[in-house]
């Protein structure tokens, strides 16, 4: 009898562990989530609001490194959503589907290895871009990869992004939550802001209503976290791309004017001296399109914008923003260098300079300088249309432009592409064809 009750009993346990196994394998990565489950403790979950300016209903799944199957979260009328991370391991990447005017679109967040609050919105979605300086994040989630460096960048992100969205768009919300991990409430300032400025991550680049486009990992860490008394903006051009070396000049009656000149992102702000008042701000920008065909004169054009001036209030403690729209439009040179194996070569100075009729560079205008990343990559930006030269320099070593391309280029109506090679200078016994420096 005791024996029978024995047999009985594994039997019984042998059933219980294999119904939590499959328990297990339906769970997905493990935790829980979606609606009808149980709540999780504060301390063990991800949780927070999905809203573009107006609540999601829509889809929210969780996923982290050596994850099978994302946890899952469908979300009701208040865009809240919340999974049990208990025994997991973090950092987590979360993305949100849903779907507008037939259309299907998707933001992501991220949360760290201590869980927390994660909100899914248009500017959460430009930090955790940020965070992964510029990656796919759909890829990214897809991979379950480079979660530990987004997970160290997000909270520099945060600022930077929060830094900029203040210096450069008229109507940024003061004083409200972290867009990320801050409490978000769906009928507040900074809701309204998101539903009035759109903001569209689209691969390494991010359009911003009003502003224009910038390069989601290099335009986000030059941006001052403006304080008070501050007058700050963008120029960009007709293309939606910034517009680097204008002029740009705050006056004031009874005052010197204040002048300074926009970065290569398109971006100004003046601090020093400002004090509460009305200012009237000025641009300007001329631009060399030469026509080598012609072999003539030099030929200078003034840039037309919206608006040649326009005046903004400074009041006590406040940042204010002047944007500005140019008609021509910008493009960029780019291209990665390699040595004479394949490697790509970091540090690179590569050197872009403009050309008058006859191929000499211009000399009223500086050349501009970059310098390629660890994977040999470089980009020179917000160029307008015009003949240029490309150079490159480094220690023991002299480059060539990749055929088919020259050292002198036109950009009119196109970005380029130009790849070059590095040869070690041990190793040349003339001339190198097609050299540049």
């Amino acid at each position: 009898m005791k024996k029978g009750l024995r047999k009985e009993a594994v039997g019984y346990m042998v059933k219980a562990l294999t119904l939590a196994a499959v328990a297990l394998m339906f769970a997905g990565c493990g935790g829980g989530g979606g609606g009808g489950g149980t709540t999780p403790q504060a301390a063990s979950k991800v949780s927070g609001v999905a809203a573009v300016g107006a609540t999601i209903t829509g889809d929210v799944y969780l996923t982290y490194s050596g994850c099978s199957v994302p946890l899952h979260y469908h979300t009701g009328s208040d865009g809240k959503y919340s999974f049990d991370v208990s025994g997991l391991a973090g950092p987590y990447m979360l993305r949100v589907d849903y779907t507008v005017n037939g259309s299907q679109q998707s933001l992501f967040s991220f949360a760290g290895t201590q869980g927390g609050t994660a909100n899914l919105n248009p500017i959460s979605n430009l930090i955790v871009a940020n965070a992964a300086s510029g990656a796919d994040l759909a890829a990214a989630f897809q991979a379950q990869s480079g979660f530990s460096g987004i997970a160290a960048n997000l909270s520099l992100a945060s600022q930077n992004v929060q830094a900029t969205l203040k210096a450069v768009v008229a109507g940024y919300p003061s004083g409200v939550a972290d867009p990320l991990t801050g409490t978000y409430d769906p009928t507040g300032a900074l809701d309204t802001f998101i539903a009035t400025v759109p903001i569209v991550v689209s691969g390494s680049e991010v359009t911003i209503a009003g502003v224009g486009t910038l390069n989601v990992a290099s335009d986000f860490g030059s941006f001052p976290a403006l304080g008070a008394n501050t007058i700050s903006g963008m120029v960009s051009s007709a293309n939606g791309r910034s517009l680097a070396g204008v002029k740009v000049t705050a006056a004031r009656p009874g005052a010197s004017a204040l002048t300074t000149v926009t970065d290569a992102s398109g971006f100004y702000y003046f601090a020093a001296s400002v004090v509460s008042a009305t200012y009237t701000v000025s641009v300007s920008r001329q631009v060399y399109q030469p026509d080598i065909s012609q072999g003539g004169s030099t030929t200078w054009t003034q840039v037309a914008f919206d608006a040649s001036s326009k005046n903004v209030t400074v009041s006590s403690n406040s940042n204010v923003v002047a944007n500005f729209g140019a008609n021509l439009p910008t493009w960029q040179v780019s291209g990665q260098v390699l040595d004479l194996y394949g490697a790509p070569m970091a540090n690179v100075a590569i050197t872009v300079t403009t050309l008058d009729n006859s191929g000499v560079q211009v000399g009223t205008l500086a050349p501009i300088t970059v310098v390629t990343d660890a994977s040999g990559r470089y980009t020179v930006r917000s160029l307008p249309s015009a003949f240029y030269n490309i150079g490159a320099s480094f220690s023991g070593y002299d480059f060539r432009v990749d055929s088919p391309n020259n050292a002198v280029f036109e950009l009119n109506g196109a970005d380029e592409n130009i790849p070059l090679t590095g040869i070690p200078k041990s190793l040349e016994t003339g001339g190198t064809a097609g050299a540049v420096g």
